[in-house]
């Protein structure tokens, strides 16, 4: 129908929750319109930060310590397996993101109230009341590396950015870590890693139209 209409052959969803619905996709995919981002079952995969954790760590990324492997699980469930997770901890909404469905539990006293708190939260934000343990790391940083790919194999990255300002206040800046012409550099030097064959053209420091989404520390960008 929208190829009738326009004559489009491909569809950029844009960065709001058209890019993070698996079904979308694939509904692009039958009616023979390329969509630009992840395949559908990358969406369904990171969709869920419980099996997006699971994802990763079975393909050897090193993720933070938590309920791992598991799912779905009760407050007594979770109270009996903080001890092991280690406090300071987060009570982490599965479907969350943007902070919704989140509490940082200091003390094992904390946790049954918060547990409960994160649960309504999720719930009202997300209709899905589940949430997973994950140890706190103080003073951490959140930095994302934004990766480009196309259909034949090429992949670039286009450099670091300074996300951690935005974790308590939600806002929209990013600051780069580097001058331009050190995260060219940067650039370069992942672009020499690349096997042999044919390349694009080295990305500029203004990304292309694409669709993301991050597992961690990584934002990956797919074009098709």
């Amino acid at each position: 129908m929208w190829r009738a209409k326009c004559g489009a052959d491909a569809i950029h969803p844009g960065y709001g929750f058209l890019a993070e619905r698996e079904d979308f996709a694939a509904q692009c995919a039958e009616a023979g319109i390329n969509f630009i981002g992840p395949k559908p079952d990358a969406i369904k995969a990171m969709g869920d930060k419980t099996t997006a954790r699971n994802t990763v760590a079975k393909a050897g990324i090193p993720v933070v310590p938590g309920t791992e492997g598991v799912a779905n699980l009760t407050d007594e469930e979770l109270i009996r397996l903080a001890p092991k997770v280690g406090f300071p901890l987060l009570v982490k909404a599965s479907a969350g993101g943007g902070g919704k469905g989140m509490r940082e539990v200091k003390t094992p006293e904390e946790l049954p109230g918060l547990l409960q708190a994160a649960r309504r939260e999720a719930e009202s934000a997300f209709g899905d009341g589940n949430v997973y343990l994950e140890k706190l790391l103080l003073n951490a940083r959140h930095v994302e590396f934004q990766i480009l790919a196309d259909n034949e194999g090429k992949v670039i990255y286009l450099g670091e950015r300074e996300c951690s300002c935005s974790g308590a206040t939600r806002s929209c800046s990013k600051k780069r870590l580097r001058d331009s012409s050190t995260r060219m550099k940067t650039c370069a030097a992942g672009w020499a890693k690349l096997p042999a064959g044919p390349r694009p053209a080295l990305a500029t420091a203004t990304p292309a139209p694409s669709s993301s989404w991050s597992i961690r520390t990584a934002t990956f960008t797919s074009w098709r």
